[in-house]
């Protein structure tokens, strides 16, 4: 029963750790391919990445909360001690850690060039969604 638990606590940060991974490895692919938003389609694969990563961070906000209702519920049945409590705090600083690394990224793909000002106008609202709304209006 304490292995489920302490499962139940570390499979939620690996699943999020995949996630930050997979992400910015998609976020480095995409400024390296379009190192400049030139037409409708490049804003298209814009948007769809955008999506993906607006999508992803509230998997990672459920993903967060998971280990803390495992733990109070394996407190609850006997299943695992007070203690494990610092196994959340390694694994949230970790992750803390990761989705910092992947910051510079979405820099990275926030302020690609565009020349086109009508194209540059969708961009900008694109990147106002992204950073101030939960999800994508698009």
């Amino acid at each position: 029963m304490h292995a489920l638990f302490l499962a139940g606590l570390i499979a939620p940060f690996a699943i999020s750790l995949a996630i930050i991974i997979r992400l910015g490895r998609e976020m480095k692919d995409f400024v390296a391919d379009m190192p400049a938003l030139q037409t409708v389609e490049h804003l298209n694969c814009f948007k769809r990445l955008v999506a993906r990563n607006m999508y992803g961070a509230l998997a990672q906000i459920v993903l967060f909360l998971i280990p803390w209702v495992v733990y109070v519920f394996g407190l609850n049945y006997r299943a695992l001690l007070q203690g494990e409590v610092a196994i959340i705090f390694a694994l949230s600083i970790a992750t803390f850690i990761a989705n910092l690394r992947m910051k510079k990224d979405e820099e990275a793909v926030r302020h690609l060039p565009v020349e086109d000002p009508d194209l540059r106008a969708e961009r900008d609202r694109v990147v106002e969604t992204w950073m101030r709304k939960v999800l994508p209006d698009w």
